[in-house]
């Protein structure tokens, strides 16, 4: 359970980051349609959820412990995972 707080903890963390950074180029892609922006915000939040999940699983299956260094390094992946899978959602 604990685990799965931090998970989502990290995740909302980049997700926010991330969205602080592109989150006027999204409104602008979603054509200022508010149904078809909050969907694409879903779409990313749940994106960037799923690929902690994946590289936190990865991290544990090969004998690491979540660190702040590893946690930093997998902010960096997912964030770049997410502008070049979402990239066509910007203006």
């Amino acid at each position: 359970m604990s685990e799965e707080c931090y998970l989502r903890t990290l995740s909302n963390t980049a997700f926010n980051v991330i969205i602080a950074d592109i989150g006027a180029s999204l409104q602008r892609g979603a054509s200022n349609n508010a149904q078809l922006h909050n969907d694409r915000l879903k779409e990313v939040k749940d994106y960037v959820r799923e690929a902690y999940r994946s590289q936190m699983a990865k991290l544990k299956s090969g004998g690491q412990t979540l660190t702040n260094a590893t946690s930093t390094a997998i902010a960096r992946s997912v964030t770049a995972m997410v502008m070049d899978i979402f990239e066509s959602y910007l203006e």
